[in-house]
This record gives structure tokens, sequence and C-alpha cells, in this order.
């Protein structure tokens, strides 16, 4: 895409974020991925965060993943399942039932997620 001179968006990033689903497509391809987000401003788009929980956690690194989203500024529903989904991948149950009960809490307080 990058030699054609077609525009990359967040949508392409998300797809080939999806892409990264073994420990060894983090290093190869997952890493650089997050940089090339980092260097071209889109680590603020909501779908590339939520894509970027989703391929560290397939990848097996659920602390990237806790990471990104505990930088969120604003958690919408697709970051709280993202973890959710992330924390089941890796068989961390109780975990996944404990950001749905957060999720729960802060619509409460916060009106919405």
């Amino acid at each position: 895409m990058r030699e054609e001179g077609a525009p990359i968006n967040y949508i392409t990033i998300s797809n080939v974020l999806g892409a990264c689903l073994a420990p060894n497509d983090l290093l190869e391809h997952g890493m650089p991925i997050h940089a090339f987000i980092i260097l071209t401003g889109f680590q603020s788009d909501e779908y590339v965060q939520n894509s970027l929980i989703t391929m560290y956690a397939k990848c097996g690194d659920l602390n990237s993943s806790n990471n990104i989203f505990d930088r969120l500024t604003y958690k919408n529903a697709s970051a709280w399942n993202a973890m959710m989904a992330a924390n089941a991948h890796n068989g961390h149950m109780e975990e996944a039932l404990k950001f749905l009960l957060k999720m729960s809490q802060c619509r409460s307080k916060c009106g919405s997620v």
C-alpha cells in the first residue's frame, strides 16, 4: 500500500493487527506495527486501541493489553469487551468477570461506558 501511495487508515491498521495471532507474530509483526501506529498518530483512534489490546492478548502479552487499557482516557464498551475477551483468551476467567463488574460500576458512576 505504501509503495503504491494508497492511504492507510484506522481500518487498515485494525485489520493488519488482527492478523497477529501468536507469540512469534508479536515480535516479528505486532510490535513494529505498534511503532508505526505511534509514528503515524493512530494511537489515539479507539478502534486501533481496541485492536492493539486484542493483538497483544492473542500473542500472549496480557501485560501490554492491560497497559494500553489503563492509559485510555475514555473507556468505551468496546475497550471493556476487548479486555474481558483478552483475559478469557488467556485463561483468566475470574479477571474477565472482574472487568465486567468494573464496567458495570463505571456505567453507574459515569453514566456511560
